[in-house]
């Protein structure tokens, strides 16, 4: 069976540009490739005009009445969901609740190992790709070393 793949924790560095890590990330064997950087989604979009790439962000979000914050990686999204997201992100149950209600593929950022990657069955868009993450077919995998 056919699979398809993508890093879904990749951020930019200081040390590599957008353009670095999407190359990268293609030599890695991924055939999606999505930039997560803490509260920003200015690196993704230095790439987002390549077929395979989906916007995502790692959204810091406190909790309701509480100091504690929370990162949630929120794959597929829009500019728009960003703003959206990083305009209430003082509640983390109302980011949750948008992200559920717009089927934006997300999950708590520590539940991602950053050395492993996505693999589902077969996608030719990143749309389909992140409908398999939605749908629970996607399973994380160790990089090569």
């Amino acid at each position: 069976m056919s699979t398809s793949r993508a890093d879904m924790h990749c951020r930019s560095t200081v040390t590599a540009s957008p353009q670095e890590l999407y190359a990268l990330e293609k030599r890695r064997g991924m055939d999606f490739v999505t930039i997560a950087d803490r509260d920003s989604i200015d690196g993704v979009l230095e790439i987002a005009d390549r077929p395979d790439v989906f916007l995502s962000v790692e959204l810091t979000a406190r909790m309701r009445d509480s100091d504690e914050v929370v990162r949630l990686l929120c794959w597929g999204i829009s500019a728009f969901d960003h703003n959206w997201l990083q305009r209430r992100s003082h509640d983390l149950a109302v980011c949750i609740a948008y992200l559920c209600e717009h089927s934006i593929a997300w999950t708590f950022a520590d539940a991602v190992d950053e050395r492993t990657y996505f693999e589902t069955p077969h996608a030719d868009t990143p749309w389909e790709f992140l409908a398999h993450v939605r749908r629970g077919w996607a399973r994380p995998l160790p990089m090569a070393a």
